[in-house]
């Protein structure tokens, strides 16, 4: 059971420093806001990077859940 906490203490810690981070490049290129670069470009670009980042990590979670032939 401390393992599991531990885990979940180290989750979330990850969870909290990477949103911190995330906020800081966002509003990086929220500032460099102009005509040609929209506020859509934005949002579109996290939601992307996410949802690649997102499918990476569930197929190594996949390719590493199982074995491969003995």
């Amino acid at each position: 059971m401390a393992s599991l906490l531990g885990t979940l203490q180290t989750g979330v810690a990850v969870a909290i420093s990477t949103t911190f981070d995330d906020n800081i490049y966002l509003t990086g290129f929220f500032s460099e806001v102009n005509r040609l670069f929209r506020p859509l470009h934005v949002v579109v670009g996290e939601l992307v990077g996410f949802s690649v980042l997102m499918a990476i990590s569930l197929l190594c979670f996949g390719l590493a859940s199982h074995p491969g032939p003995r």
